[in-house]
Parts: structure tokens; C-alpha cells; sequence
């Protein structure tokens, strides 16, 4: 697989954030991206992953199945989990199965990654690793 990034712009409201930025990731290879704060760096990564609209550009993935969205061949893991704290465990985990569909039994994945009896707990509770 390959992922290609061609004249990507993407704005922030009447910002620029970048403007004709283009690379491509060949099977094997990281991308690196660096630089300070508010440089863009989660903006690129949420517009790959189809988060934000581009202004102009495009972004492929070569070498998967053609009939198969961006969306089904990779995903985004930013460095914020996406649970919201107020609600309990057991309430964020029920609305990620029927966000990504049914399947799984939540109690019984609980207790194989270690943590039983905490899905009435409120997840702003759960220590950073729970949370993980």
C-alpha cells in the first residue's frame, strides 16, 4: 500500500494551516511530521484521516481494495482518547458498538482486558491506563 498526499490546502476558519503540501508513504515507511505548537501537525493527520475538509488537494491509499474506503483501511489514534468523562464506563463503551456495530460483549471484554466491575464507574475515575 501506498498513501499519496497531492497540493493538500486545509483551512481553519479563514486560516491557512498549509497550502500545497504533497508527499507520499511508500509501504514499509513512517511518515514523521515535527515542528511547534499550532505548526498544523494534528490538523494534517485529522485531514488524512477525512476529519477535516481539504480546500484543495487529494489524499489515496494505492494497493488496497479498490471497492473500500479510507476509512475502512486505516485509522486515526490521536494522543486524546475519545471517551467522555462524565459518563460511565459501560455508557462510553455502548455508544463505540453501535458507532462501529454490534459484536462484541462489552462485560466479557471488560474482564479480558483486566478491568470487571468498573462499568458503572464514571470514566473521569479510571486512572490513564484504564482508560487506554
Amino acid at each position: 500500500m501506498r498513501l499519496v498526499a497531492e497540493n493538500l490546502t486545509v483551512h481553519r476558519g479563514e486560516r491557512p494551516i498549509f497550502i500545497g503540501l504533497s508527499f507520499t508513504v511508500e509501504a514499509g515507511e513512517a511518515l514523521v511530521i515535527t515542528g511547534p505548537n499550532g505548526a498544523g501537525k494534528s490538523t494534517l493527520l485529522r485531514s488524512i484521516a477525512g476529519f477535516l475538509r481539504l480546500a484543495s488537494g487529494s489524499i489515496t491509499l494505492e494497493g488496497g481494495p479498490e471497492d473500500a474506503a479510507m476509512a475502512e483501511q486505516c485509522h486515526y489514534l490521536g494522543h486524546d482518547n475519545a471517551l467522555k468523562t462524565a459518563l460511565t464506563v459501560d455508557e462510553n463503551l455502548d455508544f463505540w458498538q453501535r458507532f462501529l456495530g454490534p459484536g462484541v460483549d462489552i462485560a466479557a471484554a471488560l474482564e479480558k482486558v483486566g478491568l470487571p466491575g468498573i462499568a458503572d464507574l464514571p470514566v473521569g475515575y479510571l486512572s490513564a491506563g484504564q482508560k487506554r
